[in-house]
C-alpha cells in the first residue's frame, strides 16, 4: 500500500511538455470528473453504504476487469507476441489506459503487472482476482474507519500526499518478496518448458 500510495501522490503531480497542455487540462478535467464519481460512490457512514461499496467497487471490478484484461486481453499477447512478458507488460498498460484517468497510469499500471504476473506464474485466474480484490477491498475499508473517525485525522487514505520513504521502502521490499516467494512456489510445483504459448489454466491442467 505505501509503495502504490507514492506512485500515485507522484503521478498525480505529473505535469505535461508545454506542447501537450490542451491534453494535460483534458486529462485533470477527466480525473476531476472521475474523483466527482468515487467520492460519491465511497460514502461510507454506514456499515450497509460499506457493503454495498464492497461489492461494486471490489468484487465486480475484481471478477470483471480480471475476466476481461488478464483471461482475455493478456491471453491473446502472449499467443501473438510470444512472449509472458510482453503480454503481461503490454495488457498492464491497457488495463491502465482504459481507465481514462491519466494521473493515476503508473499506479494502475504497476498494479496490472502484479496481477498480470500473478496469473501467468499460478495459471489460476481466481488468484488474480483474489489480488484486485484485497487492493480495492483494503482502500475501502481504511476509507470507512477514517469517514467514521476510527483513524487519526491526520491518515486520509484519499488523499495525494507524500508518504515517508522508509515506509515506501519497506512496502516495496515486502512486496518483492513475496512474490519472489510466490514465483519460487509456483514455478517448483509447475515446471514448464523455456516457453510454452498455451494458456497459463491449460498448461496447469496438463
Amino acid at each position: 500500500m505505501p509503495f502504490l500510495s507514492a506512485l500515485v501522490a507522484w503521478n498525480a503531480g505529473a505535469h505535461f511538455p508545454p506542447a501537450l497542455h490542451g491534453f494535460e487540462l483534458w486529462a485533470r478535467d477527466k480525473e476531476d470528473q472521475a474523483a466527482g464519481l468515487t467520492k460519491f460512490l465511497t460514502d461510507f457512514h454506514t456499515p450497509a453504504r460499506l457493503l454495498v461499496g464492497l461489492i461494486v467497487i471490489a468484487i465486480v471490478p475484481a471478477v470483471a476487469e480480471e475476466l476481461v484484461f488478464r483471461g482475455g486481453v493478456q491471453r491473446c499477447l502472449v499467443r501473438w507476441f510470444g512472449s509472458r512478458h510482453v503480454g503481461v507488460w503490454l495488457a498492464a498498460a491497457i488495463f491502465s489506459a482504459i481507465h481514462m484517468q491519466f494521473f493515476g497510469f503508473v499506479p494502475r499500471f504497476v498494479l496490472g503487472l502484479l496481477l498480470g504476473y500473478l496469473y501467468e506464474w499460478s495459471g489460476n485466474i481466481v488468484v488474480s482476482m483474489a489480488a484486485h480484490f484485497t487492493q480495492n477491498a483494503l482502500q475501502l475499508v481504511l476509507l470507512y474507519l477514517f469517514q467514521n473517525k476510527l483513524l487519526p485525522a491526520s491518515f486520509d487514505p484519499d488523499a495525494n500526499i507524500a508518504v515517508p520513504w522508509p515506509a515506501v521502502i519497506l512496502s516495496a521490499a515486502l512486496t518483492a518478496g513475496l512474490l519472489y516467494w510466490l514465483h519460487q512456489r509456483w514455478s517448483a510445483s509447475q515446471p514448464a518448458p523455456a516457453f510454452d504459448p498455451v494458456l497459463p489454466s491449460e498448461r496447469v491442467s496438463r
